[in-house]
């Protein structure tokens, strides 16, 4: 690391205007933010390797329904129990499904979502360079990503959080290439955002979601330059990626369920919620967010399971229990989910931060 550091730096040297001293010094914080978090991603690619998908996620769908295409011989929808395993996503999967395949083992199939996690570092520490064009903090942007505890747990499943995050990052890429005025073929950036929206589509929706939102923003920027037209054709094949991937699914959940939306109780549960009560979202976010966080020894997954409590420690919520304090819960049923608390915190942050960009300006 520190001859890799040393080349990088040596030729710039003169340019940076900083004494040996002060080089070396950053070399040492360098190394140490670099050898962190590439020991831990080292020791995740060998779990990865050596431990078959276990957790619950990989038992109940991911893993099954790759079973399920190999040994029907196709992908259509077959009869189970378990709605996701027809219902989700396929793209991941579908990878997965080719190393089974290639190898007649499940030994690369964690293999897909780390590689993932890995470009998502180089994804991270090229916006902050291009953000900030400063080492330091691009450095502990990576060191922050790279030692996320549920990334780090998450990394050697077959989960496809990481790999759904690649996306919309790579999208978010995009439009500040655009503002930056680094990305200036228009017909490379309109292809490169359509394939973006149709990989989101194809992997989760959660990751469509994040993708449109930062897609909407360079949309901005193009008019904000009166070039609307180029702005509608991005747009236009932006949603015609998107819609490419999700038509087939729409289909194949009309055909199954009788809904494009897919079983008819996660159609009920979804109408259900309140959407368009924005402070009862408030306090459901900071509920959530408070009494999700983990205490000392504690791995912020929410597939540990009460069994491995002992072993990992617990969320704030288990320890309140275990404590008898279940009474000063804000609302029952609280448990440690990306969904119920990242999810909605990340989406109202990121929308607040592109509105503060298209406001301020390209400055």
């Amino acid at each position: 690391d520190r001859q890799i550091l040393s080349m990088l730096v040596g030729p710039r040297k003169a340019d940076l205007g900083r004494s040996d001293t002060e080089i070396s010094l950053v070399h040492g914080r360098a190394f140490s933010l670099c050898s962190t978090v590439f020991g831990i991603w080292v020791i995740t690619f060998g779990l990865a390797i050596y431990s078959p998908p276990n957790n619950w996620d990989s038992m109940t769908y991911h893993m099954p329904r790759v079973m399920h295409w190999i040994a029907n011989g196709n992908v259509e929808p077959y009869f189970t129990a378990i709605d996701r395993q027809i219902v989700q996503p396929p793209l991941s999967s579908f990878l997965i499904l080719q190393t089974v395949i290639a190898t007649n083992d499940d030994y690369l199939a964690n293999l897909i979502n780390w590689c993932a996690g890995i470009w998502c570092l180089v994804v991270i520490g090229a916006l902050a360079h291009l953000l900030t064009r400063n080492s330091r903090i691009t450095a502990l942007s990576v060191f922050f990503a790279g030692t996320i505890p549920i990334g780090i747990a998450e990394s050697n499943t077959t989960q496809n959080e990481w790999f759904m995050t690649l996306w919309p990052l790579l999208m978010c890429l995009l439009l500040i290439g655009y503002q930056k005025r680094i990305v200036v073929n228009y017909r490379a950036m309109v292809l490169a955002a359509g394939f973006l929206l149709f990989a989101s589509a194809a992997t989760k929706q959660q990751s469509l979601l994040y993708s449109l939102i930062f897609l909407l923003a360079l949309v901005a920027y193009v008019a904000k330059d009166r070039d609307s037209s180029r702005a509608a054709a991005l747009l236009g094949l932006g949603g015609l990626g998107a819609l490419v991937a999700l038509t087939p699914q729409l289909l194949r959940n009309l055909a199954t369920f009788g809904s494009v939306w897919g079983p008819p109780d996660l159609v009920e549960a979804v109408a259900g919620r309140s959407f368009f009560d924005p402070l009862g979202q408030a306090r459901s976010i900071l509920g959530h967010s408070l009494f999700n966080l983990p205490i000392p020894k504690s791995i912020p997954v929410e597939q540990i399971g009460d069994q491995a409590l002992g072993l990992f420690g617990s969320s704030t919520a288990q320890f309140f229990a275990a404590a008898g304090w279940s009474q000063y819960l804000p609302f029952p049923g609280l448990q440690l989910h990306e969904d119920s608390a990242a999810n909605p915190v990340s989406f109202f942050l990121g929308t607040a931060a592109l509105l503060t960009m298209l406001v301020r300006g390209k400055d």
